[in-house]
């Protein structure tokens, strides 16, 4: 009995012991290190911090797409970036871990019904977002094996009213197929 305890806490300290330097291959480690993104608001210059960026693949109501959403923040304000790329059929690019285009816009009287960059300034507890009134995300590379992303983005609000525009660059994204 005693030889029986012993052994399954050796084989579960050995379970434990491997899969924690597997946790060190996790590409976050090498991939995360070098991401960077900024803003300037309003004409002041602030440094944000990822906290998460995917891309996932969904079939809804007949459409096929791809949704890339990146989620940044500061000691203020919150901003998120959300991308629909629909595909007309399922090929071969759907499962690729890239988007189709480079540039994506977006325009409050068009007939997309989801901004495609979000601002939210912090308020006591929670974030209080402005109304986008144009918006646009240019990606200038994705490398698609070490699932790194590089652009720029703008956005201007309306109520409250905000003009913002930043870089990022080499953030790592999560791909679901």
């Amino acid at each position: 009995m005693f030889r029986m305890h012993v052994l399954n806490t050796v084989i579960l300290c050995g379970i434990l012991l491997f899969c924690t330097q597997c946790d060190k291959d996790v590409y976050v480690d090498d991939n995360c290190q070098y991401a960077s993104m900024y803003m300037f608001l309003n004409g002041d210059s602030t440094d944000l911090s990822v906290l998460h960026s995917t891309l996932q693949r969904s079939s809804s109501m007949g459409e096929d797409f791809k949704l890339f959403t990146l989620a940044a923040i500061d000691k203020e304000y919150k901003i998120i970036f959300n991308i629909k790329d629909v595909h007309t059929t399922i090929d071969s690019s759907f499962l690729e871990n890239k988007l189709r285009y480079n540039l994506y816009t977006y325009n409050k009287s068009s007939l997309i019904t989801q901004p495609l960059v979000s601002v939210g300034k912090y308020n006591e507890d929670h974030y209080e977002y402005a109304q986008s009134d144009t918006a646009s995300i240019t990606i200038s590379s994705i490398n698609e094996n070490k699932l790194l992303i590089t652009g720029e983005f703008y956005v201007k609000t309306s109520q409250p009213e905000y003009e913002a525009r930043g870089k990022f660059s080499k953030v790592c994204f999560l791909s679901f197929k």
